[in-house]
């Protein structure tokens, strides 16, 4: 069956979307009599975040900075409209030092977080900046800061993110008109226009050489549109690779020392293409259960294992026989492999 394709590209991530042929009624939308549903609105909150880490992985970079503003105790405002204030005078305060220093103000994305219990905080992710200047413009209260370090895949600090959103929303009982706030000249991720491919099925994951799959990605759903599966995953690009092509449209990315040469155990894997199907069965991430009801819809085979590398290994989940690129950082089984 033919798979609807469309592909996202930002900093070093590919978010790769899938969907079945729409063959419903073309035309307007039908107005809404009852509002947005609480699915919907989860669903809004789902894409909201899954937008706010391609905005991320396009403006940021591992060595940029993630920073937490905080208040003092006695300097906590009641609520969200004075945080904007003093966040405002803040970073009116950091564009003079930098402009008197000849330098640009940093690019930033931020949150709110309002706490029931008297919690105030700014998080945001900003452009590496000398941290002494921070200090000396925030004056509300301490300052928090780690330096980004996800190889330019930034999805779970945009799901913290929406997260802090939503509990200032809750907290203050109100609906915000933003759930996060950036700054001015942020480049937008790109975004393909839909592709039909005939010779894939949805769930079919293809890792191109010189990434590796965010395992924590794969999504598979239903649409609420139109009712039809969906399916997405999201590959990171391998440090050192780089997309840029010399003449004659060859790659100059390297491809990485040590990688291992994997075997395929998949029925409808073809490693020369490291195009791999996702059947139901294939426990992902490695090791972990699959329960439907939590939104991974892949079933919770026993002794299965999908790694880095995009081949499905028939492995038990005891063994050591994971790729150079797994996070839990065992040696590949030769085996196996």
């Amino acid at each position: 069956m033919a798979v609807v394709e469309k592909r996202v590209k930002a900093g070093r991530t590919v978010t790769v979307l899938q969907g079945q042929r729409r063959t419903g009624r073309k035309g307007p939308r039908e107005k809404k009599e009852n509002g947005t549903t609480p699915a919907q609105k989860e669903g809004n909150l789902r894409r909201a975040t899954q937008m706010l880490g391609w905005l991320m992985a396009e403006n940021f970079k591992d060595g940029d900075l993630l920073v937490t503003l905080d208040y003092k105790k006695e300097n906590r405002p009641e609520g969200s409209d004075r945080m904007q204030k003093d966040f405002k005078n803040f970073y009116d305060r950091l564009k003079r030092r930098l402009k008197k220093l000849g330098l640009p103000p940093p690019k930033y994305i931020r949150v709110m977080e309002v706490g029931k219990k008297g919690a105030r905080h700014h998080h945001l992710v900003m452009q590496e900046i000398d941290l002494k200047l921070l200090r000396e413009c925030w004056q509300q209260g301490g300052i928090h800061v780690d330096p980004l370090y996800t190889d330019g895949n930034y999805r779970k600090i945009a799901e913290y993110f929406v997260k802090y959103a939503k509990k200032t929303m809750e907290t203050e009982e109100r609906e915000t008109k933003k759930l996060w706030y950036p700054s001015q000249g942020l480049k937008k991720p790109t975004i393909g226009k839909p592709k039909l491919i005939k010779s894939r099925e949805l769930g079919q994951i293809r890792i191109p050489k010189g990434y590796y799959l965010d395992r924590d990605s794969v999504r598979r759903g239903i649409s609420s549109y139109d009712g039809h599966e969906t399916f997405c995953y999201t590959l990171v690009m391998l440090p050192g690779y780089s997309r840029k092509r010399k003449k004659g449209g060859k790659h100059s990315g390297k491809e990485p020392a040590g990688q291992p040469v994997h075997r395929d155990n998949s029925t409808r894997s073809q490693t020369a293409g490291r195009q791999v199907d996702v059947p139901s069965g294939i426990c992902y991430p490695a090791g972990r259960p699959c329960d439907p009801m939590e939104g991974w819809g892949l079933g919770g085979g026993e002794g299965k294992r999908a790694d880095y590398a995009g081949v499905v290994c028939s492995v038990g989940p005891t063994a050591a026989a994971l790729c150079d690129y797994c996070p839990y950082g065992q040696q590949p089984d030769t085996e196996h492999h």
